[in-house]
């Protein structure tokens, strides 16, 4: 039997014995988002960025493959969309006594402008649609000790991303790997993606570098004390 992806997270942290509370402070994602995850609801997270990065990230820690739930994911948008167009189409219009006074000549020339302008809306859209960039790692406000960090990603056909503003090279299936440098305290790395004639994509991840954790050492005289 078919399991969400929304279900296959609950019962794999159900089976470890975690509570939502639990997993939000060890993911650093605030619990009323892995509660909408579990739910399903996923217009309540900030953005589609987000919920492919927690859903995977979530997916790894509970246990389970980040990849088959994103192909779960990707599965279950396609159902959502066809079941809301469903949803439209299924809509009765109402009839009064105007439509007697409508031909069928003027109902299939409405029709027909009415498609032209769809066509070329959407023609518009497309063009104009800033192109989608998911961020695989990190996550923001990330933190690390480390003096740099990868990033990793993927975008869309005929996008251009830069990092700091600094272009990247993309691989196979438009994913990229990009190492920053990091310096102490808050880095703000800027993400931002462009095709030839659309809007621009952006946004911005924040990363924290803390000092090494301190290594104790034996002491022959006493307690353990700090290198520090």
């Amino acid at each position: 039997m078919y399991s969400t992806v929304s279900e296959q997270l609950k019962k794999a942290r159900e089976a470890k014995g975690l509570t939502l509370a639990e997993c939000a402070r060890y993911l650093a994602i605030q619990e009323k988002y892995l509660s909408a995850i579990e739910e399903s609801e996923y217009h309540r997270l900030p953005g589609e960025l987000y919920a492919r990065t927690w859903i995977q990230k979530y997916a790894s820690f509970v246990g389970l493959s980040p990849k088959e739930c994103m192909i779960s994911y990707e599965k279950e948008l396609r159902i959502r969309s066809k079941l809301q167009e469903k949803k439209v189409y299924s809509r009765k219009p109402r009839y009064g006594n105007v439509w007697e006074l409508i031909t069928l000549r003027r109902l299939a020339y409405a029709a027909l402008v009415l498609i032209f302008f769809s066509y070329s809306g959407y023609l518009g859209y497309q063009t104009l649609r800033p192109p989608r960039v998911a961020l695989n790692v990190p996550m923001n406000g990330f933190r690390t000790y480390e003096n740099s960090i990868i990033l990793k990603g993927q975008t869309e056909d005929g996008a251009e991303v830069r990092i700091n503003h600094q272009l990247i090279t993309l691989g196979a299936g438009r994913h990229f790997s990009q190492e920053i440098t990091l310096t102490n305290g808050l880095n703000t790395i800027t993400l931002s993606a462009r095709k030839k004639h659309s809007l621009p994509f952006s946004a911005s991840v924040v990363i924290v570098k803390t000092p090494p954790p301190a290594i104790l050492t034996p002491s022959t005289t006493g307690p353990l004390i700090s290198n520090e």
